[in-house]
């Protein structure tokens, strides 16, 4: 018999990262009616602009996840940023949503980037 064990990760699919699918979509997601646009979208597909009826199903579970990780005043402000400032914030948005992306980053790509030396940066003291 195979042990079931909880882990604190969860799956991350390849739509966890796409940006302008994710930007097209945040007005459905933001909406009053939310639950039948993003219905809509999954059967009609004038959004996203996916051939397959089950990749829209996976993005529109993992937009709502990563909406869903963030309070809903950051997506407010999230449309008058800059586009650089827009792409941080949902790398931030997905930091929240993965356990994994989070750990990997802080565990494996932030001491990584720390044991570098970075030249041309003055030390204060």
């Amino acid at each position: 018999m195979v042990e079931n064990k909880k882990s604190p990760y969860r799956t991350i699919t390849g739509c966890t990262f796409l940006f302008y699918e994710f930007q097209r979509m945040l007005p459905l997601l933001t909406d009053a009616n939310s639950k039948s646009l993003l219905k809509d979208e999954i059967e009609n597909n004038r959004v996203l602009q996916v051939n397959s009826i089950a990749s829209r199903k996976r993005f529109v579970v993992e937009f709502k996840r990563r909406y869903a990780a963030v309070p809903a005043h950051f997506w407010q402000t999230w449309p008058n940023m800059s586009e650089a400032g827009r792409r941080a914030g949902l790398f931030y948005a997905i930091l929240k949503t993965y356990k994994l992306v989070f750990d990997f980053h802080f565990n494996v790509t932030t001491k990584k980037w720390n044991s570098i030396p970075q030249f041309g940066i003055r030390n204060s003291s």
